[in-house]
């Protein structure tokens, strides 16, 4: 890539985030938030584990009827997911925590990162994956954050997502 070129990135979106981006910036305040996601998601920029859908569509709101709207963007589990995941779940037992309501979509987000990242370095994909999540970095915890820097993945709050993207709302 040339110094002038920009790198375009893929994202795998958590659960937090998109939750956040619909209640803390709804359509009929911010219109121009929900297009440019939706152009992400056509350019297959943005991706989210079929986890995260199964964990969103039990809300009762209007993000529910997005999410189904949009089903095309979450990806269902592969076998090598599934590997990554037994990795992940080794060096983080804690990971997926066995008192939350099933689906925990977490690790799975984590774990398509992963996948994706692979692909990229193999040459069989054009983007890098970053992880967008609402979840902040703290010490000794299992959190999104966490577990992205011990796989060296990076992330994104909803608002770096945001200034990655260079999208300016007014």
């Amino acid at each position: 890539m040339s110094s002038n070129e920009e790198e375009k990135i893929k994202y795998c979106i958590d659960s937090s985030a998109l939750i956040n981006i619909y209640r803390q910036h709804p359509a009929d305040i911010y219109p121009k938030i929900w297009p440019n996601i939706e152009k992400l998601i056509q350019e297959e920029r943005l991706i989210s584990p079929l986890e995260v859908h199964d964990e969103l569509v039990r809300y009762e709101d209007g993000l529910v009827d997005w999410v189904k709207d949009n089903k095309h963007m979450f990806i269902d589990v592969d076998d090598i997911q599934q590997d990554i995941m037994i990795d992940i779940l080794k060096d983080h037992p804690g990971f997926a925590s066995p008192d939350k309501e099933p689906p925990y979509a977490d690790p799975w987000v984590i774990a398509l990162a992963i996948r994706e990242n692979r692909e990229y370095t193999n040459g069989k994909s054009k983007f890098s994956c970053a992880v967008v999540t609402d979840e902040s970095f703290k010490t000794n915890t299992y959190r999104i954050p966490n577990i992205c820097s011990f796989y060296k993945i990076r992330y994104f709050n909803r608002f770096d997502f945001f200034r990655q993207e260079k999208w300016k709302f007014e």
